[in-house]
């Protein structure tokens, strides 16, 4: 089983030894950085979408949609029973691996352990990944190369042999994670309450960001008012404007001003993680690359990068402008993140392959 652990839905996915999925299950976001429900939320999170797979492999799946939009349960699906079918069934998986924003080094213990308890009774073998692996392994044609995520959050990761090496930003959004989508609806927040107290230039946000967040006239001050309204906010909830902005970027000024900040950002974060921070992204280009890799990179990594993230990894002027600069300074590859719960299922199916 794979379940990625996502800022708007957490969605599992349980396969068999070819590959097929089983069943799926969507459960709620609990980004362990932004959603606000820490690590008792996130570890509900993972048991329900665990719990709502089994259910659907159980009924004859697979289940969630592939929206990944969190579903609601069976009304007679009592989990007690699921699980005794499961077994029945032998549909219980031999692994679980779950990729997690937030479950690096710096609490990737504290948080393995709570999914560890989370998933008692479904699987005894639980394992933790932060979610750029799970990200680099959905789409990378070989273990080597370079990850640039933005989604909720921000960061860009080396690769040699399936293992992590160098990573730049991913710090969260208070220290970091520049670029991200989280990022994007910060400073299209800002650009907001700027137009409405007049310190910065009109932007077309304005009235699609009140609209969206539902800022009530309370006070009689506009300004005080989204003061009101954005101290409720979780942070991923601000990661939810980004798509206002990204839309607005191709005929409003301020929107296409964040747009193209993002993407300088984004890129300089992939700078970082090169073997010699100060060589050019555009260093000379081979003659020829082997069928399906990247060309020859900083230290004999393959320069293919994954693009993931929601705002990397669908058609936004982010991506464009990413994917612009990358071709500018020639000898890259870009290869888009499928869903990270299919690198969690291709990082399990490895742990079983090695036993």
């Amino acid at each position: 089983m794979g379940i990625d652990l996502g800022g708007t839905s957490t969605l599992a996915e349980l396969a068999d030894d070819c590959g097929s999925v089983l069943g799926r299950g969507a459960a709620e976001g609990a980004n362990l950085r932004s959603a606000g429900g820490g690590i008792a939320g996130a570890a509900a999170a993972v048991r329900r979408s665990a719990e709502l797979a089994l259910t659907a492999a159980v009924a004859g799946g697979p289940g969630a949609p592939e929206s990944s939009t969190p579903t609601e349960p069976p009304a007679t699906a009592d989990p007690t029973a699921v699980l005794e079918q499961a077994a029945t069934g032998q549909l219980l998986p031999h692994v679980i691996v779950i990729s997690a924003s937030g479950a690096g080094a710096a609490r990737h213990d504290e948080v393995a352990a709570a999914f560890r308890a989370a998933l008692a009774g479904i699987c005894d073998r639980v394992h933790v990944e932060n979610d750029l692996s799970a990200a680099f392994r959905s789409a990378s044609s070989g273990g080597d190369g370079y990850l640039l995520l933005s989604g909720t959050g921000a960061v860009a990761g080396r690769y040699r042999g399936g293992v992590l090496e160098r990573r730049a930003d991913g710090l969260g959004w208070i220290l970091g994670d520049t670029g991200s989508g989280l990022w994007i609806g910060w400073q299209g927040l800002r650009a907001v309450a700027a137009d409405l107290d007049r310190r910065g230039p009109h932007t077309e946000l304005t009235g699609p960001m009140v609209a969206s967040l539902e800022v009530q006239p309370v006070t009689g001050d506009p300004c005080q008012d989204l003061v009101r309204r954005v101290d409720e906010l979780a942070p991923a909830q601000m990661g939810g404007l980004a798509p206002l902005v990204l839309a607005a970027a191709a005929t409003d000024a301020v929107a296409g001003r964040i747009a193209e900040a993002a993407a300088e950002a984004l890129i300089t974060s992939l700078e970082a993680v090169l073997d010699d921070p100060t060589q050019d992204l555009s260093a000379d280009r081979p003659d020829s690359a082997p069928e399906g890799r990247g060309v020859g990179g900083a230290g004999g990594v393959p320069r293919e990068v994954v693009l993931a993230g929601g705002v990397l990894a669908h058609q936004t002027p982010v991506r464009a402008a990413v994917l612009a600069e990358l071709g500018r300074r020639g000898g890259w590859r870009a290869v888009t993140a499928a869903d990270p719960v299919v690198g969690a299922l291709r990082i399990a199916r490895d742990l079983l392959d090695a036993d």
